[in-house]
């Protein structure tokens, strides 16, 4: 057990050094107790915290309460919170209301925090009602978003054109959000390539790599048709750890190419990991030539796709 040396009255009623269990740092304490069972202990330290007034110490004093089914006093803190007017509150309550399934509940809230001037809130409400299938709602939040100076809701109108098959407009809207911090380019490539205007998906491409977004350099590769050198890369990526998505790319790369030997052979070395395994084999199932070129005994029916799989191609099914 750790021990740190603080000073506070002894039990004689003089003061002087005593010896504490456990960090005295108010976040690493209240880890500490919680890691421990002492929750109700952890949720005092981080109640003083949150008087604080900060919207990320409440976050987390509610995050716990939840853990330990205690939803009415986590929601009882936001309220409260919106009450004293702690910036960001609305949309904390939004969240958890969310995420509980009280969604109409949390469509309010987000409104709520619009009228309240929080950043990014209606954004949050388009994404919201998107999720909802409230799709013509979602669109006028989003576009309403962009006129109001938010440029990334660009990303989010995109993604709901995507999902629509309105690859156009699509397009238009994830233009518009390119060149905003924190906005990738490469997924404009994606939809350029699900349209099948490859010369602007590697243009788009080319210009992500330029812009440092390393990883696309595979995506690059993939759209010029240059697939040997995208497959080294694909494997020089998987001999980092936590790479197992990446499978899905090389199964796909490898079906492209009609190597299904060098398939199986990758299956069988993956057996012993089932999550690189059945990214593996979605790719593979994910080009045309696994269904075309099937190989003695697969099955599957998985949707195919015209380019290297990844994020954004799910972005439809969402």
């Amino acid at each position: 057990m750790t021990a740190e040396i603080g000073y506070g009255r002894r039990t004689s009623g003089s003061y002087g050094a005593v010896m504490i269990d456990g960090p005295t740092a108010p976040d690493d304490r209240a880890d500490w107790l919680v890691e421990r069972g002492r929750v109700d202990e952890a949720i005092t330290i981080l109640e003083a915290r949150a008087r604080n007034g900060d919207w990320r110490d409440v976050d987390r004093l509610t995050d716990l309460l939840l853990e330990n089914g205690r939803v009415e006093e986590a929601e009882a803190r936001w309220r409260a919170a919106i009450e004293a007017g702690l910036p960001g509150a609305y949309g904390g309550l939004a969240d958890m209301l969310a995420d509980a399934g009280r969604t109409e509940e949390a469509i309010a809230a987000w409104r709520a925090a619009l009228e309240a001037g929080e950043p990014h809130a209606r954004s949050r409400l388009a994404a919201l009602l998107a999720k909802t299938g409230r799709v013509d709602e979602a669109v006028a939040a989003y576009r309403t978003a962009i006129a109001a100076g938010d440029a990334t809701a660009g990303v989010g109108l995109a993604k709901v054109h995507a999902r629509a098959g309105q690859m156009e407009e699509a397009v238009h809207a994830y233009r518009s959000a390119i060149g905003t911090k924190g906005v990738p380019r490469w997924p404009l490539g994606v939809l350029l390539e699900k349209l099948g205007r490859s010369d602007e998906a590697v243009a788009a491409y080319r210009s992500a790599v330029d812009a440092g977004e390393e990883h696309v350099r595979v995506r690059l590769l993939a759209a010029q048709g240059r697939l040997e050198e995208a497959t080294q890369l694909v494997r020089d990526l998987l001999a980092e750890p936590g790479r197992n998505p990446s499978y899905r790319q090389l199964g796909w790369l490898l079906a492209e190419q009609r190597r299904f030997e060098d398939i199986e052979a990758e299956a069988a070395r993956l057996s012993g990991n089932l999550v690189g395994l059945s990214y593996l084999l979605a790719g593979a199932r994910q080009s045309a030539n696994y269904h075309v070129d099937c190989p003695s005994g697969c099955t599957g029916s998985t949707r195919v796709v015209r380019h290297l799989p990844g994020r954004w191609d799910d972005v439809r099914r969402a």
